[in-house]
């Protein structure tokens, strides 16, 4: 790409006697006006999918809803309503904390746990993460293994994460009823993961940037659910800071494509050790049940606060609610509960100025106080510890991690634990 500028050369009596050329090498600023271009073009498909993806649970979820409320609707399509609303909730979360994850990522904010593991320990957790996407499409998961172990340092969360986003973007590109294979092997000092499917493939323009975000195959947009095209971007990620390396394979359009994880397993110096600490991994211990508590709720969204007392009250948990930091305070210190549930994001008083007037009040010093908030990364948790919450819970919140996190808290003098 050049400019050239073309001007005439004229003599002391204004008369044209040459011509001046100046010639520009613009390559490089051409080559970034189009990539602001691409970019511009790949935000404003990223918002029409975000918004197309959002719609489609939110539109079930109200329809649901109205079900459910409908005194003429059958007990058993009230039941099936419930497990429709549950399951769209679910994946919208997982929509959300895939976008979260890309944002970390672009920050550096990432983080692994982590620990000794053995990759085929992971199998069991994956296909019960996997089966309701798998029943959906009406696809088998097979799973090869080899008879030798897997043994590397990894974190076991984002290493199912890594096998759930390949194996539900194999779901997505293959007709129903076709299978996804899995395959966990050896080659030397590394561990592999193979997911083949026998879909639509992948064409070769696109193979190279299958794993940048918000790129997704052209097919899949006709599709139901053609997905945020961040899937892939984590997949790679997550590999690459375990020190792997991930790549696509497909023949051609129609024949289905292979996703290769190669993972650094342990040195075999290293492997005496992992199998006694593998020895030493007790089976966790089951939770108590949970013991009915005096609990107040301080939360000013309605809706968010009158689910969740209902919630707790089934559990047989006596609750208080309040819609504000400043009577959420006054609440606290008049009827003294075990524990307080307290939304960070409150008008006024918000929920660290709560925490810190409470563990200031002699009264109600005690009262174990959980932070409710929908910032869940570390120095978000860090920051609601410091204001004087015992424990923070990341929204939207699962009512078995609140049953879990209520059993474990004692009725006095409150312990630090953390559950996002």
């Amino acid at each position: 790409h050049v400019s050239l500028t073309v001007s005439p050369v004229r003599d002391s009596l204004n008369q044209t006697i040459g011509i001046s050329k100046i010639a520009r090498d613009i390559s490089q600023r051409i080559k970034m006006e189009q990539e602001i271009r691409q970019q511009v073009r790949e935000r404003e498909t990223f918002l029409a999918t975000l918004s197309h993806e959002l719609r489609n649970p939110l539109g079930a979820i109200l329809n649901a809803s109205r079900l459910v409320r409908d005194e003429r609707t059958p007990l058993a399509t009230r039941e099936n309503a419930a497990e429709i609303i549950e399951r769209q909730v679910a994946m919208t979360r997982t929509l959300l904390a895939d976008l979260l994850d890309v944002s970390r990522i672009a920050e550096g904010k990432l983080d692994l746990k982590l620990e000794p593991i053995d990759l085929r320990a992971l199998v069991d957790t994956v296909r019960e993460t996997t089966q309701s996407e798998m029943t959906r499409h009406e696809c088998a998961l097979v799973y090869e293994l080899g008879e030798e172990p897997l043994p590397l340092l990894g974190d076991a969360t984002r290493l199912v994460q890594v096998q759930v986003n390949l194996i539900h973007n194999a779901a997505k590109y293959s007709p129903q009823g076709a299978p996804v294979t899995v395959k966990l092997s050896r080659d030397r000092d590394w561990a592999i993961i193979e997911v083949i499917d026998q879909g639509i493939g992948i064409p070769e323009n696109q193979l190279e940037n299958i794993f940048k975000p918000f790129v997704q195959i052209v097919e899949s947009r006709l599709q139901r659910d053609g997905g945020l095209g961040v899937g892939l971007t984590l997949v790679k990620t997550l590999v690459e800071k375990h020190g792997g390396e991930v790549t696509a394979h497909s023949a051609a359009s129609g024949t289905g494509s292979i996703f290769r994880v190669r993972l650094p397993l342990i040195p075999f110096a290293e492997l005496e050790q992992f199998y006694q600490q593998q020895a030493q991994t007790a089976e966790p211990a089951p939770s108590p049940p949970v013991k009915p508590r005096r609990i107040v709720v301080v939360e000013d969204l309605d809706d968010s606060r009158q689910m969740l007392c209902s919630l707790l009250e089934l559990d047989g948990h006596t609750v208080f609610a309040a819609a504000d930091g400043e009577s959420g305070f006054e609440l606290i210190v008049r009827k003294l509960p075990d524990v307080a549930l307290v939304d960070i994001g409150l008008p006024g008083k918000d929920g660290h100025e709560v925490a810190r007037s409470v563990r200031e009040s002699p009264e109600a010093c005690c009262t174990t106080l959980v932070a409710l908030t929908g910032y869940g990364q570390q120095s978000d948790i860090d920051k609601a510890l410091s204001s004087g919450f015992d424990s923070h819970l990341t929204k939207p919140i699962h009512p078995d991690r609140l049953s879990e996190l209520l059993s474990q808290l004692p009725l006095q003098a409150p312990k630090h634990a953390t559950l996002t």
